[in-house]
Formats: C-alpha cells, structure tokens, sequence
C-alpha cells in the first residue's frame, strides 16, 4: 500500500488491475505506463515481459535490477518512467514484500 500511495500524488492516476497478464500486454501496446506487484508468479509476468522488452519497455526488480524468470517483485514501465518509479517507490520503502509466515 506504501507504493501505491506514494505514487498516487506524483501520477495522474491509478488503477488497480489484479491481472499482471493483462496489464504487461497493454503496457507492451501502449495502454498504460506502468505496472509494479509484489510476490508475482513466472506464469502471470514471462509473456508479458517479453511483449514489453520487445516493444522497447522495462521491466525489473523492484530492487532495480533485471528481469529473470525467478523475479517476483517487479516493475514493468514503457521504459520512460522507470527509473523515478523506482526512486518514488524506494523513497517509500516500497521495493520489498515478505510472507508472513503467521
């Protein structure tokens, strides 16, 4: 909730989508900016992340650093905004997710 407050001052406006598959695709087709979740599955970001790649977006780590399969924090962006996303996001201690194990 941390980034998404962080964000919503500095942005437009936001939409919450619970579908990383759909979202990725409409960064890819220009549709949206950007994406950003925590604790994400390969299946819902690999196709996505290379139709962005391909379409010359970004997607990383919430840490910054390059999409793998095994990434599961991630920020995908037209590849314009990616970095101050990211230092929007690490401002506000925002890069990380841990499951509780409560």
């Amino acid at each position: 909730m941390r980034g998404v407050l962080a964000l919503n001052s500095k942005s437009r406006g936001l939409r919450v989508i619970a579908c990383s598959a759909l979202t990725t695709a409409w960064i890819a087709a220009g549709r949206l900016t950007a994406h950003f979740g925590y604790d994400l599955s390969s299946w819902d970001l690999c196709a996505g992340a290379l139709l962005i790649k391909e379409a010359g977006g970004l997607v990383t780590d919430l840490d910054g650093s390059p999409y793998v399969l095994e990434t599961r924090n991630m920020l995908c962006s037209n590849g314009r905004v990616h970095d101050e996303i990211l230092d929007i996001l690490r401002e506000a201690d925002a890069v990380s997710f841990e499951r509780s194990t409560e």
